[in-house]
């Protein structure tokens, strides 16, 4: 053993050193010596994606432990959901020798992030029927599933089946997701009224949710009642100034944009850029709007003007 252990960075770190200068068999010895239970900590789309390779060529599907080989393949499948790829979450759910709490869960959530509200549902009824107890974590991944696809009765249905049925207490991140779901279909009064009624006090999570809601249908009471919430618990949140500001503008309220461009200024608070980050044959690349810092700037704003 090389002592890694108990130190799954330094054991990760190493191999991609080795891999990047072609010491495979260095890289295959480190990772060898890396315990099975850590490497379920890789993250990033093409670590993943070699573990999952690494895992079915050396047959480790059918010969560690089976909770350890649970703990693996919900972890490849968290990789896979929250990289775009739900067929493959489903493949690798559907050859699971053992499926725990997690794995539903994990697979409630990829078709629930991915838009598919109907299919997660069903996935959530199917888990029931398995003899398999729901967890907050459950709820939190069906509740998603009715937000992102706007099913606001099954929503209700669902938050109060974990009220009644499950005597679950609700947490910030299940009240988060009823409050996305009727800011995005609900009148704002009864968003607001909701929660007024939530049995653990709001968070910015809450607040924000209310805030993005008001702004989408420009409801500049709510959106003012929203912020100054906010700021009782961080007088500094520059993105509650700028949609301040942002909706002052659309209003034609001008004195109340200046009002707010001076509170920024005098807290020193400035507007970030909106930033995306691009990965391509393992460099990452990062752009704002109109960048030409990029050394094929004038190449990539020229086959843009080309595909738009």
């Amino acid at each position: 053993m090389l002592g890694l252990e108990h130190d799954v960075y330094t054991g990760n770190s190493l191999v991609a050193f080795y891999a990047k200068l072609d010491l495979v068999k260095n890289a295959e010895m480190v990772f060898d010596g890396m315990p099975l239970l850590q490497l379920a900590a890789w993250n990033s789309l093409s670590q993943g994606r070699e573990i999952h390779g690494y895992v079915i060529r050396h047959g480790l599907e059918q010969e560690v432990k089976v909770m350890e080989t649970t703990l693996i393949m919900n972890a490849v499948m968290h990789m896979y959901a929250r990289s775009d790829d739900v067929v493959g979450t489903r493949k690798i759910f559907d050859k699971m020798v053992s499926k725990d709490v997690i794995s539903w869960n994990t697979m409630i959530m990829g078709y629930a992030i991915h838009g598919q509200g109907y299919t997660a549902l069903e996935m959530f009824d199917e888990m029931k029927y398995n003899d398999l107890q729901p967890n907050e974590s459950t709820f939190v991944s069906v509740l998603t599933a009715c937000s992102v696809s706007g099913l606001v009765d099954e929503g209700w249905m669902h938050f109060n089946l974990m009220l009644k049925d499950y005597g679950m207490i609700p947490h910030i991140e299940h009240y988060g997701c009823m409050t996305d779901l009727l800011g995005q279909e609900g009148d704002l009064r009864e968003v607001l009224q909701f929660i007024e009624n939530m049995r653990i006090a709001p968070t910015l999570r809450i607040w924000g949710s209310l805030l993005t809601a008001s702004r989408n249908k420009n409801d500049i009471d709510i959106i003012e009642y929203a912020a100054e919430m906010i700021f009782q618990m961080e007088h500094d949140n520059t993105w509650c100034y700028v949609v301040l500001s942002s909706i002052y503008v659309d209003a034609g309220r001008w004195g109340d944009v200046e009002r707010v461009r001076s509170l920024m200024n005098e807290k020193g608070l400035q507007k970030m850029d909106a930033r995306i980050l691009v990965e391509l044959y393992g460099m990452a690349y990062s752009f704002v709007n109109g960048d030409m810092s990029h050394l094929q700037s004038t190449t990539i704003h020229e086959v843009c003007g080309i595909l738009s």
